[in-house]
């Protein structure tokens, strides 16, 4: 299953990919269990 996101946020493209594009961030917000790809276009694997 492919899940797409298409948000706009006011935000430096920094802060987004911090948040959203590391396993840190996706750690502190989402998921604690995971394992992310930390570069564009990579791959987020949510275990909840």
């Amino acid at each position: 299953m492919n899940i797409t996101f298409k948000e706009q946020i006011n935000a430096e493209a920094e802060i987004i990919f911090n948040a959203a594009g590391t396993e840190k961030g996706i750690q502190s917000w989402w998921c604690q269990n995971s394992e992310v790809a930390e570069k564009v276009g990579g791959h987020i694997v949510l275990n909840f």
